[in-house]
């Protein structure tokens, strides 16, 4: 069976919709993705560096069993990265669980002194 090339779009709008129709008027309701699917894969992630960072390392994959999910092969893949000497991913594993160092404001030069902010308010609107 012999498939037939597609058409080339002509014109200004090489898309499939008419200028100014949307195919979705409404959208996708905001935060719908972000809220219900990003908080289960950020459970079930978070669960698996647990796992994998407080029991020993070939107990922890084995409880994961013959079919691990998804986050559970990426949390894996990174600790095993970050285990075999991997200076970035150990660096990012650290700041996932640590939190990034935080870095003083300084200046360019040795000896600078610390950038400092001023911040002057006025007189409160009560007139105290």
């Amino acid at each position: 069976m012999k498939l037939k090339p597609k058409p080339k779009a002509k014109g200004k709008n090489k898309g499939q919709f008419k200028p100014g129709v949307s195919p979705n008027p409404n959208g996708r309701p905001k935060g719908i993705v972000n809220n219900l699917l990003g908080v289960e894969v950020k459970d079930a992630f978070r669960s698996a560096l647990v796992v994998l960072l407080t029991q020993p390392f070939e107990a922890a994959k084995q409880s994961f069993g013959r079919n691990p999910t998804g986050a559970q092969r990426v949390a894996l893949a990174w600790v095993e990265t970050a285990m075999s000497g991997d200076s970035k991913a150990l660096a990012s594993l650290s700041e996932r669980i640590l939190g990034k160092v935080p870095q003083p404001l300084v200046g360019g030069d040795e000896g600078d002194e610390p950038i400092r902010f001023t911040l002057d308010i006025g007189q409160s609107r009560s007139g105290e």
